[in-house]
């Protein structure tokens, strides 16, 4: 397995509450996030990290 930093972009929590005003609702905007882990696999998908690994087993993915 590798050491890698993943950059990725993800939606931010817009609203506080059930309901809003649409005419006053604030910008949705995204969130860049650094992500450091263990490579455990990468496709097409999904790039899947592990915080802790040894030679026979890994923390949640």
């Amino acid at each position: 397995m590798r050491l890698i930093l993943v950059v990725w972009e993800d939606a931010s929590v817009v609203d506080d509450a059930t309901w809003i005003d649409r005419s006053s609702a604030p910008k949705a905007h995204a969130v860049i996030f650094h992500q450091v882990g263990w490579l455990e696999s990468i496709d097409e998908t999904a790039v899947v990290l592990t915080t802790a690994v040894s030679d026979q087993i890994m923390a949640a993915r």
